[in-house]
């Protein structure tokens, strides 16, 4: 029922497009929503994170939407916590991001099939820090 209610209330904030709403727990139980538009906008107040296509065989584009400036560190690990890619892209404007992941290791070898975790920090000069992560499968 939340959700209903939430989704209802979003849609009135933009006119145009379809808006999408996550709804997640923090650490601290209370819940947090993120939504976005279909691209016709970005998030108003918190980044967004999407990776497609998932699950791929040999690219993924990870897609980041950031409300504001802002820091961003990026991790690819594996299931046992291995990181597997990593990139620090500082002082990145507002809006939408792309980073291409070819499926490859930080020596460039090939990873094989299985389920890859996407983590994303962001520290915007104005706000708090968040993370957001993403699961990322490869079929081969």
């Amino acid at each position: 029922m939340f959700a209903r209610y939430a989704t209802q209330s979003l849609v009135s904030l933009f006119t145009l497009g379809v808006v999408f709403l996550s709804l997640s727990l923090t650490p601290g139980g209370a819940m947090a929503a993120t939504y976005v538009t279909d691209g016709i906008g970005i998030p108003p107040y918190a980044m967004h994170l999407e990776a497609f296509p998932n699950p791929f065989n040999s690219t993924t584009t990870i897609r980041i939407a950031l409300p504001w400036a802002g820091d961003i560190s990026l991790r690819l690990v594996d299931a046992q916590g291995r990181q597997m890619a990593a990139a620090h892209l500082p002082s990145r404007q507002a809006g939408m991001l792309s980073w291409v992941w070819s499926g490859r290791n930080q020596k460039g070898e090939i990873m094989p099939s299985g389920v890859y975790l996407c983590q994303v920090h962001y520290l915007p000069e104005t706000g708090s820090p968040s993370t957001e992560q993403q699961e990322l499968v490869i079929i081969r």
